[in-house]
């Protein structure tokens, strides 16, 4: 039995530092399972996760503001009836430049245009003719069109009973041939009873008579 439990020198060293260990891994488990697991504060990072959707939120109802505010019809119109001007009819057989000048899209220059045109023709007898005028394309018309009014009894007539050919061929409708061919006409034929003897003369077709027709007479303003 004695030698049963009969240990070198070298033997007890180990077993010695065996317990060691084993009270050292027995020391380390108790301490580890002694200690409670760490607890994290989310408390700060909830708050800013809150503020974020709230801040989300206010931004959507401002965006739908601004939406309403900018995008709605109602506003819209609002919006034109404020920046839509308010224009005076203008008579153009009686109209300075002044009053042209108050029509849309038309200044000055536009105006004096206008108003020697109205010269040189003796006065409009359609609200088209404005589109002769030098400048004045479709766009443009249409913008003042509604805007304006003619009085065709103000329209200057050519008597082509007593005018001379320098007279007629005046007109920018009247070409110098058919001055000529009106004045040789009423020579050899005697004084026009109608305006529509002019038809008799092969120089003036159904478009050149009507085109001229509203600008002469025969002395009674027929």
């Amino acid at each position: 039995m004695k030698n049963f439990f009969y240990y070198y020198y070298s033997h007890r060293k180990a077993i010695v530092l065996l317990i060691v260990i084993i009270i050292s891994i027995q020391l380390y488990s108790i301490n580890r399972n002694s200690k409670k697991p760490k607890e994290y504060d989310f408390t700060l990072f909830q708050q800013e996760i809150s503020q974020l959707n709230k801040s989300t939120q206010l931004n959507k109802v401002v965006e739908n503001k601004r939406f309403k505010r900018y995008d709605s019809p109602l506003i819209f119109e609002n919006k034109k009836s404020i920046n839509k001007k308010t224009f005076l009819i203008v008579e153009i057989n009686s109209a300075d430049t002044s009053d042209f000048e108050s029509l849309p899209n038309i200044g000055s220059v536009y105006a004096k245009r206008i108003c020697k045109y109205r010269s040189l023709l003796g006065g409009f007898y359609s609200k088209n003719q404005l589109l002769e005028v030098y400048g004045i394309d479709s766009a443009r018309y249409n913008e003042f069109k509604d805007y304006i009014t003619i009085n065709n009894q103000l329209v200057n007539k050519i008597n082509i009973n007593s005018s001379n050919t320098f007279e007629l061929n005046k007109h920018p409708y009247i070409t110098y041939n058919v001055a000529q061919s009106i004045i040789n006409y009423r020579k050899q034929h005697g004084d026009f009873q109608k305006l529509s003897d002019l038809n008799q003369l092969h120089l003036i077709d159904s478009l050149i008579f009507r085109k001229i027709a509203p600008y002469l007479a025969t002395g009674d303003s027929t």
